[in-house]
């Protein structure tokens, strides 16, 4: 889907919902109210497969505003402090050099307002009730941070940014660490998720036309592209084994680490590659078909 802006992940899991007649819907990777962009939606039996497309590195075009500090990391949250702009927050060079320190592997303190659990409670929640809770700095990715454009609007300068990250990097929490390391303060105004994997917005839907399309079945992406695995063709028989849990004998040069198996046009399940040996890690009863849209 193409997530447009002012709707949670959760309000558009619940319209596949709706339109789908399906209660196991979700959604692979939350995106803000404020951000638009590449949101996967998993239905029916392909809820199996979310916690592999939730790992995938993304890409993302955002919006970095200067001066402003809020609660929330960014536009949607309350001001908590304002701060003179750097000097060289127009100057190209700068913004690169900054972006260029952001880049590799390094320790992200999550946003205070997060869907982070500790001790069962979810950050944003506790920080909305005003206690907040310490949240652990986890580790991240950067592997790209490209200036696009500088601009003003309404006085308040903005970068516009294209970043590729690893899964879990917060966009808005990069976005405040800018201004930290500029000597000034900045929030994320605008967001956009270009790419999920090898899954990319230029192949997304709108809800208009989840609305209208006789049957969303037509709209959905083939399960093992979105996956970005590699392939291992199964024949009935084997199919049999898959579904009883059990383990089979790898082809010769199937490469080590999980794999998709399919049978015909159904992915049937994701095995571990041991040696020679296919470990089941999530087999589907049933299985998915594999679509025919994106």
């Amino acid at each position: 889907m193409d997530k447009p802006q002012g709707m949670g992940s959760h309000d558009v899991v619940n319209r596949v919902r709706r339109i789908s007649g399906e209660r196991r819907v979700g959604h692979c990777g939350t995106l803000d109210p404020m951000a638009t962009g590449l949101l996967l939606v998993a239905v029916g039996p392909a809820t199996r497969l979310s916690e592999y497309l939730i790992g995938h590195d993304k890409r993302y075009i955002a919006r970095v505003s200067w001066g402003v500090a809020t609660d929330t990391d960014d536009a949607e949250g309350t001001v908590v402090s304002r701060m003179p702009l750097p000097a060289a927050v127009d100057d190209p060079v700068f913004a690169q050099s900054l972006l260029d320190a952001l880049l590799g592997d390094s320790m992200q303190v999550p946003p205070l307002y997060s869907a982070i659990k500790r001790e069962g409670v979810k950050a944003y929640e506790a920080a909305r009730k005003g206690s907040g809770v310490e949240l652990e700095p986890r580790p991240i990715t950067v592997y790209r941070a490209d200036l696009i454009t500088i601009g003003w609007l309404e006085g308040v300068p903005y970068w516009d940014v294209d970043f590729e990250v690893s899964k879990g990097t917060y966009i808005r929490a990069l976005a405040r660490d800018l201004g930290v390391a500029a000597g000034s303060v900045a929030h994320l105004s605008a967001l956009r998720r270009c790419v999920a994997g090898p899954m990319s917005v230029d192949d997304a839907h709108s809800l208009q036309q989840l609305e209208e399309a006789a049957d969303i079945r037509e709209l959905s992406c083939d399960p093992v592209a979105a996956l970005g695995l590699p392939c291992v063709e199964v024949d009935p028989e084997q199919l049999q084994a898959i579904q009883q849990g059990r383990r089979l004998r790898a082809p010769e040069g199937t490469p080590q680490g999980l794999v998709a198996l399919i049978c015909g046009a159904i992915l049937c399940s994701v095995h571990e590659c041991q040696g020679d040996v296919l470990v089941p890690r999530t087999v589907i009863p049933g299985g998915v078909i594999r679509g025919g849209g994106a």
